[in-house]
């Protein structure tokens, strides 16, 4: 059967708004994360926010997330809409039936009386925020955990899994009356090695 311009449409409409298929990884820390694991360490860009994400859905609790800056409370908004943003600048608006919870360290304690099921602390390679609820679950995300991990993904599976790239070493040197700004730029312009 052909589809109309309209299905179409709105077919194209759902997948602009869905959420990226999990990658093994993820799946994996969420399995582990089933069967116990709550110390998580994933390296940078390999999903931990979308760990997040899946675990949040499937709570059927209130969820409180914990991050260590403004910055990344303005970055975890858009990913958890229906949650409700307490740090500098939204502490006079908390509604305090939302179902989930972002907040900054800092904020975290004008929280304390509420009961959650899940806490995800981001970053938790920092110690536990002063004034934190209790939950039933607290998940430790970080990229850098000082205490032994339940789930790991280091940086080099991600790179042999395809899931982060390989990165390359350019040591520069200079002789000592070179101008090493100029010098950088003009490396820079001749694309000599691979700059991120």
């Amino acid at each position: 059967a052909k589809k109309h311009g309209s299905e179409l449409e709105s077919e194209a409409q759902n997948l602009e708004h869905a959420e990226p298929v999990l990658r093994s990884c993820q799946r994996r820390c969420l399995q582990a994360c089933a069967a116990g694991a709550r110390i998580i360490e994933m390296a940078c860009g390999t999903g931990k926010t979308r760990v997040m994400q899946e675990l949040a859905k499937m709570c059927k609790g209130k969820v409180l997330i914990v991050v260590p800056s403004r910055v990344l409370l303005r970055q975890f908004m858009p990913l958890f809409p229906e949650f409700c943003p307490v740090g500098t600048g939204y502490n006079k608006r908390i509604v305090r039936d939302a179902r989930g919870f972002i907040s900054v360290d800092d904020s975290v304690h004008l929280l304390s009386n509420i009961n959650f099921t899940d806490i995800y602390i981001d970053e938790a390679h920092h110690p536990m925020p002063q004034g934190c609820s209790s939950g039933q679950n607290i998940f430790k995300f970080s990229a850098t955990h000082t205490s032994k991990p339940d789930f790991q993904y280091r940086i080099d599976e991600g790179i042999e899994d395809g899931v982060l790239r390989d990165y390359d070493l350019e040591v520069p040197i200079f002789h000592a009356s070179a101008d090493r700004f100029k010098s950088l730029a003009v490396m820079l312009a001749n694309h000599s090695g691979h700059y991120r």
